[in-house]
């Protein structure tokens, strides 16, 4: 189905905002809640050196917003389970962090930072 130039035309009065592409965050194709966190591998940099961490990285809309101020560790409550399986269930999310793009600190530079 096309829109003809006439259509458009008597759109325009309900038409309230220009029209633009939804970007990949917009869509939040993960449909993870309005706020998460998992864990994600940074990126820092200190006058000549570079280093990566393992962190938990927390996401408004599904966009990266705060991250720790330290590195993450495995720990766990022992009301969590006393067994291996508990301390597998950490490594395996901090696993996957690796698998993930690395953040850098330049992705929490934002106009609407609280």
């Amino acid at each position: 189905m096309s829109i003809k130039t006439k259509d458009v035309t008597a759109l325009k009065g309900i038409i309230r905002k220009p029209v633009r592409p939804v970007t990949i965050r917009e869509m939040n194709l993960d449909a993870q809640p309005a706020s998460h966190w998992n864990y994600r591998v940074m990126q820092f940099t200190g006058g000549e050196e570079s280093w990566r961490a393992i962190h938990e990285v927390h996401y408004r809309d599904g966009v990266p917003w705060g991250y720790t101020e330290k590195p993450a560790i495995v720990h766990w409550d022992l009301d969590m389970g006393d067994d291996d399986s508990t301390a597998l269930a950490i490594l395996e999310r901090m696993r996957e962090a690796i698998s993930k793009p690395v953040l850098r600190v330049a992705d929490f530079d934002r106009e609407d930072a609280d």
